[in-house]
């Protein structure tokens, strides 16, 4: 199994409005019999419970949501990695 990736689209709301509504849907899937990526959901349990996110949308402010963009949250180290992807068209 490979390394486990979230890939958000932020649009219109911040990395971690959109992470906690990803979260939010994995949790309904799982409640509701759908499978769901453990590794995925781990990954995603962590990232929110872990991270800064007011630090974080300080140091990065493409991540606060008014910026259409595709960003990819995975492990590194202790930490996450977050890679910021295409911009979108506003």
């Amino acid at each position: 199994m490979g390394v486990p990736v979230l890939s958000l689209r932020l649009d219109g709301h911040c990395i971690e409005t959109t992470a906690r509504m990803l979260f939010r849907d994995m949790e309904r899937c799982a409640l509701e019999g759908g499978e769901v990526d453990e590794a995925a959901y781990a990954l995603l349990s962590d990232f929110l419970r872990d991270t800064d996110f007011g630090n974080l949308r300080g140091e990065r402010p493409v991540l606060d949501g008014r910026t259409k963009i595709f960003v990819r949250v995975f492990r590194k180290g202790e930490g996450f990695e977050i890679e910021e992807g295409e911009v979108l068209d506003n």
